[in-house]
Order: structure tokens, then C-alpha cells, then sequence
């Protein structure tokens, strides 16, 4: 999965300049995290409990997970991006550890297990179109939040 940062640049130059300059928390970010469940017979092969639809990497609840953000300034001639009319440089976002900034937008992307999770403070972060985050530090939640849409807790 791949985030587009929700900015567009007239130069490949201020693309460069902004993934040089991600966003730092300040305090911790609550955001939700679409997982799939591994079944308890296979557990002990795979070692976790959740998995990412996207990437297939596995998680355990009440982890913390760090990674490098790895983005890429890519142009866009007079393009649609999620219904904005877009036309310069764009950053994308290939590496990082990838959530929604609300369990709504989460559930908009189909059905799977949403766990609340935080972005600790002093990671580094970028915002993304339809309410996407992506950081390189996350902390899985210790309980699904939702599961296929229903509210648990």
C-alpha cells in the first residue's frame, strides 16, 4: 500500500524539499489499522496473531513496530487523485507503517479487523488523501476496536 501525500508541488525540487520534512507528533496520534486474523491453528507457524492485507506482515497485539519512511516524488500532468484536480509533483509514500485517521474511513476499505493504535510522540509521520497516515513508528492497540463493521468496545 502506497500513500499519497495530500500536496501537490510545482518543482521535483519542493517534492524532495517536503519528504525531507516530515511531520514530527507532538503528542501521541490514535489512528485505526485494518488487519486480517491469522486462525489459531496456524499461529504457532506464522507467530502472530493479525496480518496486513497489503503486505502480508504479521502483527501482535500491544506490539511496537518501527520502520524507515521511504517516499518518492513521482509527476502528475493533469491528473485526478482522489477526486482533486491535481497537475505537478506528488509524493508518494512507499515505506511506512500505514493507518487511517478515523475507524470510519478504515472500514470504508472493506472488511477485516480494525484495531486502534497510536503513533507515539516524536515519530515521524505524513498525511495522505481520504484520510490516510503513514509513520514510522506504531503501537498496535491491545483489542479490536471493530470487527467486519460492528462496534465492539
Amino acid at each position: 500500500m502506497c500513500l499519497t501525500v495530500d500536496e501537490c508541488f510545482d518543482t521535483r525540487e519542493e517534492a524532495i524539499k517536503r519528504a525531507d520534512n516530515p511531520h514530527i507528533a507532538k503528542e501521541d496520534i490514535y489512528v485505526y489499522k485494518i488487519f486480517k486474523a491469522i486462525p489459531r491453528r496456524a499461529r504457532k507457524i506464522y507467530g502472530g496473531h493479525l496480518w496486513s492485507p497489503y503486505r502480508q506482515f504479521l502483527y501482535e497485539l500491544n506490539g511496537t513496530y518501527r520502520t524507515s519512511l521511504q517516499p518518492t516524488a513521482i509527476r502528475v500532468v493533469d491528473s485526478v487523485v482522489s477526486r482533486t484536480w491535481w497537475s505537478g509533483y506528488c509524493l508518494i509514500i512507499n515505506q511506512g507503517l500505514h493507518a487511517f485517521t478515523t475507524a470510519k474511513d478504515a472500514d470504508k476499505r472493506g472488511l477485516g479487523i480494525i484495531v486502534k493504535c497510536k503513533i507515539p510522540s516524536g515519530s515521524k509521520y505524513f498525511i495522505g488523501l481520504d484520510n490516510e497516515i503513514v509513520s514510522d513508528t506504531l503501537v498496535i492497540g491491545s483489542w479490536f476496536n471493530y470487527i467486519i463493521g460492528k462496534i465492539l468496545s
